[in-house]
């Protein structure tokens, strides 16, 4: 398929950027433009994508009707926001009545940790990483995790439901290749079903949320044998979460989220090109390792100075502990939670469990402890960090010319 340019590939992305951008425009402007003008101009163009034949007006139509709309959605959800509240009781939504029983359930696992011989730090460190029950971390561990650089493990993310994706996907793999003409759709759905009931356990974060609906986006696309273009993949899953809730634009996590996934699909293969291939396995799996940490602190480090004023130091040697101790915690916990008719076989789970929090939380303590682990940045405008995000990409696309043109002039001169 011939395309003008790579961003024809990825149409969900350019969609997701005007939406942003005309929720952007609509919060800034919200006294000055109402509500109602953003609909109409939506509306008039949404007639003017059926009056319009010439396909590039069409497709300028299209993505100023997109830009409208993601205004008209922010417009009306600072008039909600804005309007006073009806003080009868209402009664609560199913939704809710399945949070406030999630979080009960919650509470119960935390204390079958607690009753097993988990505590302390080491209990506060797997209920974050495992229930996303983060109540229990004080404030030096906290600072800790911070100044390593590896805040992002006590946020419960893709990493987590990928672990679990796996297990049960693993899990199923026998049953599935000897039933497979009808087995796999009703897998999937249960493995499905399995990580949304999660979602909702550890409280539907939006980290949490986004790498679900990536998940089951990717699964439906594998089912159908189609495509999988997983910056589509990510922008339609901010469109959902846009169009759902507009004010959680705003929320540091998911901002944090969005843009470390974007800079991991982006630059985590041409980070992990930088250095030849090793041959042996272990080396290249710490690479492939280190160098999607690499792309994610691309990403984030501008976020990251503009809401905390600093930025790690040692993020990469953190990122080795992380990636050898996180994986095993997280296992663990499932086989312990998974083993709750065995109370006996627990209480043997949580003694290398313990052994593994205490050793990574030693080991960040003690990068945090290095001399300059942090360093502090100072204050930094909206449109400073946009600007910033603007020259990470013009240096990335004056690099791809350079090598375009040097691969052009080699070619030249062979032939």
């Amino acid at each position: 398929m011939k395309t003008n340019g790579k961003i024809q590939l990825y149409p969900m992305v350019r969609m997701t950027v005007l939406l942003i951008l005309g929720m952007v425009v609509a919060y800034y402007t919200s006294g000055l433009i109402p509500c109602w003008l953003w609909l109409g101009g939506a509306l008039i163009l949404l007639l003017m994508t059926l009056l319009v034949r010439q396909e590039l007006r069409q497709s300028v139509v299209v993505m100023l009707l997109v830009f409208l709309f993601g205004g008209c959605l922010m417009s009306r959800s600072l008039l909600l926001a804005s309007s006073p509240t009806d003080t009868k009781e209402v009664s609560p939504s199913m939704m809710q009545r399945a949070q406030t029983n999630a979080l009960e359930l919650r509470n119960q696992l935390v204390s079958t940790l607690s009753d097993k011989g988990l505590e302390h730090q080491e209990l506060a460190i797997v209920s974050a990483m495992t229930l996303g029950d983060k109540s229990l971390i004080d404030k030096d561990l906290r600072s800790d995790y911070s100044r390593a650089g590896a805040s992002h493990v006590l946020a419960l993310s893709g990493l987590h439901l990928g672990i679990i994706y796996f297990v049960f996907s693993f899990m199923t793999a026998r049953w599935r290749r000897r039933y497979h003409h009808w087995s796999r759709p009703v897998v999937e759905g249960l493995i499905l079903i399995t990580i949304w009931s999660y979602v909702v356990l550890v409280g539907m974060s939006p980290s949490v949320v986004r790498a679900a609906i990536m998940m089951t986006v990717y699964s439906l696309l594998s089912l159908q044998n189609r495509n999988r273009s997983s910056l589509n993949a990510l922008a339609f899953t901010a469109i959902i979460m846009l169009v759902a809730d507009p004010m959680i634009l705003f929320n540091i996590s998911f901002q944090l989220s969005f843009v470390a996934v974007a800079f991991i699909l982006l630059y985590q293969g041409r980070i992990y090109s930088l250095i030849p291939s090793s041959s042996h396995p272990i080396v290249k799996w710490c690479w492939r390792l280190l160098s999607v940490s690499l792309a994610a602190q691309l990403g984030v480090a501008p976020l990251t100075a503009y809401y905390f004023h600093h930025v790690s130091s040692y993020f990469l040697l953190s990122s080795l502990v992380v990636m050898v101790f996180t994986p095993l915690i997280i296992y663990l916990s499932l086989l312990f939670f998974l083993l709750m008719w065995l109370p006996a076989v627990q209480s043997w789970l949580v003694v290398p469990l313990s052994w593994l929090v205490h050793i990574q939380n030693t080991c960040l303590q003690g990068v945090s402890s290095l001399p300059g682990s942090t360093f502090v940045t100072p204050s930094l405008h909206p449109l400073q960090v946009c600007m910033i995000y603007v020259i990470i990409f013009a240096v990335d696309a004056m690099i791809y010319r350079f090598r375009l043109y040097k691969q052009n002039i080699i070619s030249n001169f062979a032939s």
